[in-house]
């Protein structure tokens, strides 16, 4: 129910008003100034499936996470960007406050290699990979990029100060002081993870294949029309 694309790429208003913009445009034949380059994700290792693609890549809370959205906020009737908020802050309020919502979301032991080197093993309470400029609630979290088209950030489990730095981590810059044992974030070509459990790819859920590593990367490149 989250277009991260839409949100990222800038769909504006309805979807009618938005059509009827992409009409005038095809009419007028000024189309090129509102096209936007993205890069395509490039997945593979699913469990019994051909390489899949998309835009935004998340593990352990990410799919936990959305998971928790489906069955408790979006029967709410709440506004996709909203729910999404919503469901974060309940996250954030359980790990200072304690409660269900901190059991419910839990960590994972994934092994990351970036761009060839060797695999490092944390206990992460996420992992997220995209392509996108701008996440949900116009958030970046994401910083340390040097031009490369792969947007790779975790967290470790159980996080440090995680309401204290949540702003920073969705907010900061570029330039983020954050404490790197915990809070790490590059850019990469091509990324390979290890991971025990589910996966979610542009919403889609997927199991990882037990004998070989997920490898993500970004070879492609479509244009999208911003509205």
């Amino acid at each position: 129910m989250t277009n991260m694309t839409a949100i990222d790429v800038g769909l504006r208003g309805r979807p009618a008003k938005a059509l009827a913009r992409l009409r005038d445009r095809l009419a007028d034949d000024t189309l090129d100034p509102v096209l936007r380059r993205r890069r395509i994700l490039r997945l593979e290792g699913a469990l019994d499936a051909a390489p899949q693609r998309g835009m935004f890549f998340g593990a352990a809370a990410i799919y936990q996470a959305i998971q928790l959205c489906r069955t408790k906020v979006h029967p709410l009737n709440i506004e996709a960007d909203w729910a999404a908020g919503l469901t974060l802050a309940r996250l954030l309020a359980g790990w200072v406050f304690g409660g269900k919502s901190r059991n419910e979301i839990h960590g994972e032991t994934i092994a990351t290699a970036i761009d060839g080197a060797p695999a490092d093993t944390r206990h992460e309470l996420l992992a997220i990979a995209t392509t996108l400029d701008r996440l949900v609630l116009g958030s970046q979290p994401f910083w340390n990029q040097n031009g490369k088209p792969l947007r790779y950030t975790a967290i470790c489990h159980p996080p440090q100060s995680l309401l204290r730095h949540s702003l920073k981590v969705l907010y900061g810059g570029n330039e983020r002081r954050l404490p790197e044992a915990c809070y790490r974030s590059c850019g990469a070509e091509a990324l390979e993870l290890t991971l025990e459990g589910p996966f979610t790819l542009d919403g889609q859920f997927h199991e990882p294949d037990p004998q070989r590593p997920l490898r993500l990367s970004a070879p492609d490149h479509l244009d999208f029309v911003r509205l």
